[in-house]
């Protein structure tokens, strides 16, 4: 049986994303890049050239929606907005952040902070390298950069679990409510076939696929 008649996604697991899916996240890329996952309850794009084009047309596929967790737990930003709000909020942070400037402001500290960490982490032989090494190095790249004291790290990893305890719950919410009314396979057999352009919907039962779709009007046809 072909799996172009049974998409693939439909049997992804949260437990095969969170675990080591690699192998999972490939045979997806090759043979069904946009995919609607029932675990999530909603739309994954593995390939590189379908997830450029969905970031870069904010005409039709958006993150200004009412139903993005992030947006609802913090508010607009960057991550929130599309278009000229989207770079009003981006626009200060771009020249400070790039890499010749981060380079040339933030060299010395990171890696004052990276070798801090390493011997902090060495005598245990081994470490959860996200919360033991990446949170920590980011957030104190952060709270210098912003002229915090270095002791403030610790607060500023405290509100990023706060945040993302908070998404996590709405996430939990909407797909406990995609699961009741998410797309039928034929549907998403459709999408899956979609290679150029993915479409959009919001309403599940709509016969476009979505990414984040628009709210109030259909995303425009490309040819």
């Amino acid at each position: 049986m072909s799996a172009s008649r049974f998409p693939l996604g439909a049997a992804v697991t949260v437990a095969a994303l969170e675990g080591d899916p690699h192998a999972l996240l490939a045979e997806l890329r090759a043979h069904e890049p946009v995919s609607w996952l029932p675990a999530l309850g909603g739309w994954l794009v593995t390939r590189r050239e379908e997830a450029l084009e969905a970031m870069r047309d904010a005409r039709a596929f958006t993150v200004q929606d009412p139903r993005f967790t992030t947006g609802r737990v913090v508010g607009p930003s960057m991550l929130s907005l599309d278009g000229p709000e989207h770079e009003r909020h981006r626009t200060p942070f771009t020249a400070p952040f790039r890499l010749g400037a981060v380079r040339a402001r933030m060299e010395a500290t990171v890696r004052e902070e990276t070798d801090r960490l390493l011997d902090e982490l060495a005598p245990h032989g081994a470490a959860e390298l996200r919360r033991g090494f990446a949170g920590p190095l980011a957030a104190a790249v952060v709270t210098r950069t912003l002229g915090l004291d270095h002791a403030a790290t610790d607060a500023v990893l405290g509100w990023y679990d706060a945040i993302v305890a908070a998404v996590t719950d709405l996430s939990a919410g909407d797909r406990r409510a995609r699961r009741r009314s998410g797309p039928s396979p034929r549907s998403a057999q459709r999408c899956g076939r979609r290679r150029r352009r993915p479409a959009i919907s919001a309403p599940a039962r709509s016969r476009r696929c979505s990414l984040w779709p628009r709210p109030a009007a259909a995303s425009p046809r490309r040819r």
